[in-house]
């Protein structure tokens, strides 16, 4: 079975889609993306920090935005964006769902 995905970086972020049709955003969409992005990376890391909480050897203000997921974005207005740790978070991510400025959905998994 062969897997595909679309993959480029805009402003330093990577962006993605596995989607077999890439519906790219505009520019000004993109960019409305990052500022989306930058405005609540805050609260995303608090989120991080109270998941993390309980586990202390896990080190979650390693965590780093790795890439924004774009393949809902034409159809829902919505984006994943993901973040991964070092070595003490293992294998385990979050993705958080945003529209506009807003946290709609976390999802935790590895």
């Amino acid at each position: 079975m062969k897997h595909s995905w679309w993959t480029f970086t805009y402003r330093g972020l990577d962006f993605i889609s596995y989607e077999s049709r890439l519906n790219l955003p505009l520019q000004e969409e993109l960019d409305s993306i990052l500022a989306n992005v930058s405005s609540i990376e805050g609260e995303m890391k608090s989120r991080i920090a109270t998941y993390f909480q309980s586990t202390p050897e896990i080190k979650a203000s390693s965590g780093q935005l790795t890439h924004v997921n774009i393949a809902s974005f034409a159809d829902s207005n919505t984006v994943g964006v993901f973040w991964t740790g070092d070595a003490s978070w293992g294998d385990m991510a979050v993705e958080f769902t945003i529209r506009e400025e807003q946290i709609i959905d976390e999802t935790w998994g590895d």
